[in-house]
């Protein structure tokens, strides 16, 4: 790639991959469905702040055995392995428009967010599943040393990711994803088969899966026997994350946002040129505000800890805002490509092939409009912070003990969860509503399909 290709990656055109082509217009104004959206935060704080005021007594985790489940796993890490391969050969060799490839919408809509939804389920299944992890396993790497830099090295492949989702302008072209996954495959097994640590701290899938597992109520015993139900009373003790835990959640905020940003009248004003690089400074945008807040949170409640000691303890109640925040955020694209999935199965290369009979399906209409896409993602959005409250109350409750400074300690992450959840759901709003009131429901907008975005050349 010469010189000039290398400068349109860096500012590549706008990209419609998470819109759905139309817009809602809303009955109300749009700061109505913000201010709601706030004010049910809010209460949220005091509903807990009410009930939940010392940690439960019963907080023990509870076995369920389920003798087929060591297989079942072994099944769908043979799944894994077949997925991932079919994904780098179609993208390298399939028909190159992602419409017609199984690549682009397996990897960005089935992968990426299915795995997000179901690490809110099952907090380790990606640990058991990791296609890479089972690849190295099957050739017997057995790893030397551990690395003590692979925690910001995954904080730094996390952004990688979604500057390649978001900026690069590429991440919907087949051969593109193809030869990223390839190459991403090697690295995998390179890295496994010298760092111990590889798949804790470094594998961007497993870094991202990993801090939203925290929100999943179940996990897969270790012995791969039985399913774990932990409380969240448990499960939320107060340890201590690792400093690169605040990264990855300042970056996975940042990255579920940064699309409505873009959309913004202020960014495309003064930020449009240096759009490739927005997503290193957005993270900031989250972490700085946290801080602020944990901050507070100390002065008012006179701790002993820092104030890097009480964000890493707090970063955790960040996990179900993130998973909240990429579910909304791809929910319009998940919509888009969920009648095409069906059709792409039969012919995933897009040779012409029909295996399963229903390639036809392809050209399949949008499941929902403008409207119940907009009341998903506020759904999603709310849930998420009111989530996040509970989570850093019943932290509270295991780090403060006492039921004044609890109530104290959570007055700023109130204040900041409202922040975050307007500055959110008007981000979300900018490509698929409208702010004026009208009595005639959903409208097409003028504006081209859903496509991403490829440098002119």
């Amino acid at each position: 790639m010469n010189l000039f290709y290398f400068f349109l990656i860096l500012f590549p055109g706008a990209a419609w991959a998470h819109g759905i082509g139309e817009v809602y217009r809303l009955p109300v104004p749009l700061s109505y469905y913000l201010w709601g959206a706030g004010l049910a935060v809010a209460a949220s704080f005091f509903v807990l702040g009410f009930f939940i005021r010392k940690a439960p007594e019963d907080a023990s985790p509870k076995i369920f055995k389920i003798p087929a489940l060591s297989k079942i796993i072994f099944l769908f890490k043979i799944a894994g392995v077949f997925f991932l391969l079919l994904t780098i050969l179609a993208g390298i060799f399939g028909a190159d428009d992602y419409i017609l490839n199984f690549a682009p919408i397996f990897f960005w809509v089935f992968f990426l967010v299915g795995f997000i939804f179901v690490s809110c389920l099952v907090g380790n299944i990606w640990e058991k599943l990791n296609p890479w992890k089972t690849l190295g396993s099957w050739m017997g790497f057995s790893p030397f040393r551990e690395s003590k830099f692979l925690g910001a090295f995954g904080v730094i492949l996390l952004v990688l990711l979604f500057w390649w989702e978001l900026s690069s302008g590429l991440s919907f072209i087949p051969s593109v994803i193809g030869f990223v996954l390839l190459g991403y495959t090697f690295v995998n097994i390179f890295c496994a088969s010298i760092f111990k640590n590889w798949f804790r701290d470094g594998e961007v899938f497993s870094v991202m899966f990993g801090f939203i597992g925290n929100v999943a109520p179940f996990k897969i015993s270790e012995d791969n026997y039985a399913i774990v139900y932990e409380p969240y009373a448990k499960k939320l003790d107060g340890k201590i994350f690792t400093a690169s835990t605040l990264g990855v959640a300042s970056v996975l905020l940042a990255g579920a946002t940064f699309d409505g940003i873009k959309e913004t009248q202020f960014w495309y004003d003064n930020f449009s040129l240096i759009t490739s690089f927005g997503i290193l400074v957005v993270p900031f945008l989250f972490f700085v505000p946290y801080i602020v807040a944990i901050w507070l949170m100390r002065k008012l409640t006179k701790s002993e800890f820092t104030t890097m000691g009480l964000a890493r303890r707090f970063v955790v109640s960040l996990a179900p805002i993130a998973a909240g925040y990429i579910l909304a955020h791809n929910f319009p694209l998940f919509i888009i490509s969920l009648p095409a999935i069906y059709g792409i199965i039969s012919d995933p290369f897009g040779f012409g092939w029909n295996i399963f009979g229903t390639a036809a399906l392809r050209e399949g209409s949008l499941v929902l409009g403008a409207r119940a896409v907009w009341f998903t993602e506020i759904g999603l959005v709310v849930l998420a912070h009111i989530a996040g409250i509970w989570f850093a109350h019943l932290l509270a409750v295991k780090i403060f003990k006492n039921e004044r400074t609890v109530l104290r300690s959570q007055y700023p992450m109130m204040i900041l969860m409202v922040l975050y959840t307007v500055a959110t759901l008007w981000l979300l709003s900018q490509p698929l509503v409208t702010a004026k009131p009208s009595t005639v429901g959903p409208a097409p907008i003028q504006l081209p399909p859903p496509q991403p975005a490829i440098p002119q050349q």
